[in-house]
């Protein structure tokens, strides 16, 4: 792959990197409106705590990964950006 393509390449694994954080917090918490309700409380303060600490960790680990990919100048860089997930 040459360098032009590094942008596109980028944007993919950019992409790929958002759509395993979406799942891993749905996987977790269920879908929006569930999440709602551990927002809430409805499934006590302590899936509301889970929830609050485990979206600011996954998203904080989603976008440390998604900066080490645009600060990347080459395409051995992006493919060497691993994604340290929490434990949620």
């Amino acid at each position: 792959i040459d360098a032009a393509a590094l942008p596109a390449y980028k944007s993919r694994r950019t992409a790929r990197i958002n759509t395993e954080c979406r799942a891993r917090l749905l996987t977790r918490f269920g879908d929006p409106a569930e999440q709602v309700s551990r927002s809430i409380g409805v499934y006590g303060p302590a899936e509301k705590a889970a929830l609050e600490t485990g979206i600011a960790a996954t998203i904080d680990a989603s976008n440390t990964a998604s900066d080490a990919v645009t600060a990347a100048t080459t395409i051995e860089a992006v493919e060497a950006v691993a994604v340290t997930w929490p434990t949620i």
